[in-house]
């Protein structure tokens, strides 16, 4: 008797006021993770890309806005997608903070590690690739 929503299937077994309550501690749970995530993502832009701090601003806080204005409303599809770039852009951005710091020592990376770091590099775009592909469709 679980419904899709989880919380719009309590309501029946506990009664309207306990599904409000938990759909506004659903709500401000989601709400603060969000303003903490665009916050972190805001730095990010302006500290490591160096975007101006007002064009990072409007590039975090705009585009999940524009996103939800353009209708994409399913909770599940938007956690598995932003999961999936998050993580891929993540892992990316690490390796190349490993190829920077060992190029940074001035020490020359061996062929094999190249490599190691092409293939890895190469799986984390074609994970991000098939997510933008599957969500699309």
């Amino acid at each position: 008797g679980v419904s899709r929503e989880a919380i719009a299937g309590l309501t029946s077994r506990v009664g309207p006021w306990v599904s409000q309550w938990g759909a506004m501690i659903g709500f401000l749970a989601v709400f603060t993770s969000y303003i903490v995530l665009s916050e972190s993502f805001e730095a990010l832009l302006s500290l490591d890309l160096g975007v101006s701090r007002r064009a990072a601003w409007i590039i975090a806080g705009g585009i999940p806005f524009l996103a939800y204005l353009s209708g994409v409303t399913d909770f599940i599809r938007i956690i598995g997608f932003v999961g999936a770039i998050g993580v891929g852009i993540d892992g990316a951005l690490i390796l190349a903070m490993r190829v920077r710091a060992a190029h940074g020592t001035r020490k020359p990376l061996s062929v094999a590690a190249r490599l190691w770091f092409a293939l890895v590099f190469f799986v984390l775009a074609a994970g991000i690739g098939y997510e933008i592909i599957r969500s699309a469709s």
